[in-house]
C-alpha cells in the first residue's frame, strides 16, 4: 500500500551538472494535470479568495526503458515578466536570522497525485516515495523550487518507454491573498518552468538527466495570469547557468544574454 508523502522541508541536492538527455527523454510541467490527461498551460486566477489550490503536475516520458530507477530530483524555476519578484510568491523559511517570505507554508510537494491520472501512470503506485523540497529567491526577479524523491534502499524499480509518468505534484495555495494582511503581487504574469531534472538509479546502471526545452508552451514550461511567454533556457560556455525567462506576451521588454548571465555570477 503507497503511503502519501507530503514534504516541508528542506533538502541540498548534490547533483552535478551534465549534458542533457538524448533525444527521445522529455520532461513536462502542466496545470491541473499531466500533458497527456489535458494539463492546462497558462493558469488564470482573479485573486479574490484566500481558500482554495492550485497544483503543478510534474512528469516525463523516456525514449528507453529503465530497470534500477531509485528516485528522481527535479528544479522549478519561477521568474516574474516584471521586475521584481512579488510576495505573493516568497515562500521561503526563515532561516539564519532571515524572515520568512510573506507566503511562507503556502507551497507544498506531494508525490501522490491530487487527481489520479487517466492517459498517465503514476511512477509511485505501490510504492513508498520519501523526499523533500526546498525554496529559495536567487534573485530580484526569480525563485527556486528544488525537490527530491527516492524508495527505500533495495527496492528500485522499472519504468517503461513512451508513456507518460508523473513523478511529483506541486500545490500552491490561496493563503493571504485576498483582504486584510495579503501579500501583493497575486495578478502579476509569471513564468514557471522544469529547468532541469534527473532520475537516479542503484549503481552502477546510469543515472539520467533531463533539461526543460527551450521553446514556449512545449511542455516544460508553464505560464501564471495572462500576458507572458516562458522560454526555458540554459547554457556552459564560461560556467553553467539556467533559468525561465518570462516576456511579455507582445515584447515591451527584452532581456539581453549578458544581463541574464549577471543574475547567476
Amino acid at each position: 500500500m503507497r503511503t502519501p508523502v507530503w514534504c516541508a522541508v528542506s533538502v541540498l541536492l548534490a547533483v552535478g551538472l551534465i549534458p542533457a538527455a538524448h533525444a527521445g527523454n522529455e520532461v513536462y510541467l502542466r496545470w491541473d494535470s499531466c500533458i497527456s490527461d489535458g494539463g492546462t498551460y497558462n493558469k488564470v486566477f482573479a485573486c479574490d479568495t484566500n481558500s482554495g489550490t492550485q497544483v503543478l503536475v510534474g512528469s516525463f516520458r523516456l525514449e528507453q526503458p529503465l530497470d534500477q530507477v531509485s528516485g528522481v530530483w527535479a528544479e522549478v524555476d519561477v521568474s516574474a515578466r516584471d521586475s521584481p519578484l512579488q510576495p505573493w510568491w516568497f515562500f521561503q523559511r526563515p532561516v539564519n536570522g532571515v524572515p520568512e517570505g510573506c507566503r511562507y507554508g503556502s507551497l507544498q510537494v506531494s508525490y501522490t497525485p491530487f487527481v489520479p491520472p487517466t492517459a498517465c501512470l503514476d511512477l509511485w503506485s505501490g510504492r513508498q516515495a520519501f523526499g523533500g523540497f526546498s525554496y529559495s529567491q536567487h534573485s530580484l526577479e526569480e525563485g527556486r523550487i528544488s525537490l527530491t524523491a527516492s524508495v527505500p534502499s533495495g527496492e528500485q524499480f522499472q519504468v517503461p518507454a513512451g508513456q507518460e509518468l508523473v513523478a511529483f505534484q506541486i500545490r500552491i495555495n490561496y493563503a493571504r491573498t485576498a483582504g486584510q494582511g495579503s501579500c501583493a503581487g497575486c495578478s502579476a504574469p509569471m513564468c514557471l518552468g522544469v529547468t532541469r531534472a534527473g532520475i537516479t538509479q542503484a549503481p552502477p546502471a546510469p543515472n539520467l538527466y533531463f533539461w526543460g526545452a527551450d521553446t514556449p508552451d512545449n511542455g516544460s514550461n508553464v505560464t501564471w495570469q495572462p500576458g507572458a511567454v516562458a522560454t526555458t533556457w540554459y547554457s556552459c560556455i564560461s560556467h553553467c547557468a539556467w533559468g525561465v525567462t518570462c516576456l511579455a506576451a507582445t515584447p515591451a521588454r527584452d532581456r539581453t544574454w549578458g544581463s541574464i548571465k549577471t543574475l547567476y555570477r
